[in-house]
């Protein structure tokens, strides 16, 4: 479904899968709102309205996460909130990509 102006949380973890499949995020903006960047949500909503974003979740290639893109996540995922059980609150259906942005980025530290 579509959401217009989902939960904070939400926007971060699409802003953290956007990094992780080099999509484009927004300039760094500081989020009026909250601390931290401002989310990315317009492209974040592009990629989810693809036919085959499911598919690409599915068969993505872990070889292609990089330092730098794990250096990218870093601010995100050390944030208090972005943990599985937060999410889970916030909304259940997005909980499972905060687990697997999380081990994407542990995943890079094992393997590199």
């Amino acid at each position: 479904r579509k959401l217009g102006k989902p939960p904070h949380l939400i926007m971060r973890i699409m802003d953290c899968v956007l990094l992780l499949f080099q999509h484009r995020v927004d300039s760094f903006a500081a989020d009026p709102e909250r601390p931290g960047p401002k989310p990315s949500w317009g492209e974040s909503l592009k990629m989810m309205s693809q036919t085959t974003f499911l598919t690409s979740l599915q068969n993505f290639s872990k070889d292609t996460i990089n330092g730098e893109i794990v250096e990218l996540l870093a601010p995100y995922l050390t944030m208090e909130d972005y943990n599985l059980e937060t999410a889970k609150k916030v909304c259940g259906n997005v909980a499972g990509l905060c687990s697997w942005t999380t081990a994407m980025a542990f995943f890079y530290t094992i393997n590199k």
